[in-house]
């Protein structure tokens, strides 16, 4: 997001007042998320260390460069498209799955499940679920009467949902073979 934010520059643009403003206040929540993040893998017994120590599978990872390399290459419109609409939005989806869920683990000694350990969770899964809708609010208007650049941003969305599409049935895999 800071990437883009120092994108935002042209502010003859329609949309891009806006979009530095969203920027700006998306990027102090998601200062907040980092903590609510370590607090839920410390409930799942990870310390911060080896949080900050792991080395995520070769499919997650390639999000993280194609996040990278779009937000970095990119028009604004494309690096919104691709981390703020795709990533966030099926981020919100899975961790309504998962929030559902989540009372499975209460009963496990090895885990803790409290406020704190829930509060990363709970925010995707009931509270960010707007941050997408928001964020094609603000493609459209950067986009205005632009077909090529809704081209450009439409197809950073598929090719982000994609990337996360690969890292999800990665870590599925993962988590199956870690069962076997």
């Amino acid at each position: 997001m800071a990437m883009n934010l120092a994108k935002a520059t042209d502010f003859h643009l329609p949309g891009l007042t806006d979009a530095r403003t969203w920027l700006i206040q998306n990027i102090k929540v998601e200062e907040r998320h980092l903590f609510w993040y370590q607090d839920w893998a410390l409930g799942f017994g990870l310390s911060v260390d080896q949080l900050n120590q792991s080395c995520p599978p070769p499919a997650m990872d390639a999000v993280n460069h194609f996040l990278w390399s779009t937000n970095y290459r990119s028009g604004l419109a494309e690096g919104i498209a691709a981390t703020n609409l795709a990533i966030e939005w099926a981020t919100s989806d899975w961790t309504v799955q998962v929030y559902k869920g989540i009372n499975n683990y209460r009963n496990r000694t090895d885990v803790v499940i409290n406020t704190q350990t829930v509060a990363w969770l709970r925010a995707h899964a009931l509270y960010d679920d707007v941050h997408p809708y928001e964020a094609k609010e603000l493609i459209k208007r950067l986009c205005h009467d632009n077909p090529q650049l809704q081209a450009k941003a439409l197809h950073a969305a598929e090719q982000g949902l994609a990337y996360y599409e690969l890292a999800l049935d990665e870590c599925y895999k993962i988590q199956l073979a870690g069962h076997a």
